[in-house]
């Protein structure tokens, strides 16, 4: 397989005349090559790779990273507007309300209902005793009769008596 030159200058972020020299000077294309878009053989861009990861990693040492002690920006929690957020004291609150309302349900449950009101019942809607009428049966189909070719073999019936 080959890969062509301007599809290798832009993984290495050169300019692909850049790359087309370069691949020149040494000798994996041919000196009358004048187009980025000829191709250059797999291993001649595995070399050029190898020199290049060589050389960008003299120019450009990984630095080490520093020790922040302070709190940074990206550590700060940003909410979008209006939103509420409940502090430890709120939900103790809030547990304590729930508590105290559960106790009163619990209290009002067990005294003696007040005076019942007996000057207005409910009416309940007549409920019919009736049982819905049965479907009607299945009408027969009728069958249609073809002249079918008769199997070998197959007698037919006689006539019924």
């Amino acid at each position: 397989m080959s890969i062509r030159i301007h599809e290798l200058a832009k993984r290495h972020h050169m300019e692909g005349k850049e790359m087309l020299s370069l691949l020149r000077e040494r000798g994996y294309v041919s000196a009358d090559t004048k187009s980025v878009s000829s191709t250059v053989a797999n291993i001649y861009v595995e070399e050029i790779e190898k020199e290049l990861a060589a050389k960008h990693a003299t120019e450009n040492p990984t630095p080490e990273p520093e020790v922040v002690v302070a709190i940074s920006e990206a550590s700060v929690v940003r909410l979008p507007a209006g939103v509420f957020v409940k502090s430890a004291a709120d939900v103790a609150r809030e547990k304590e309300e729930a508590a105290k309302a559960a106790a009163a349900a619990r209290a009002a449950a067990k005294s003696p209902p007040v005076a019942a009101v007996a000057s207005v019942a409910p009416v309940a809607a007549p409920v019919s005793t009736q049982k819905a009428p049965p479907p009607p049966p299945p009408t027969p189909r009728a069958v249609a009769l073809t002249s079918a070719p008769v199997p070998v073999g197959f007698k037919q019936p006689g006539p019924v008596v």
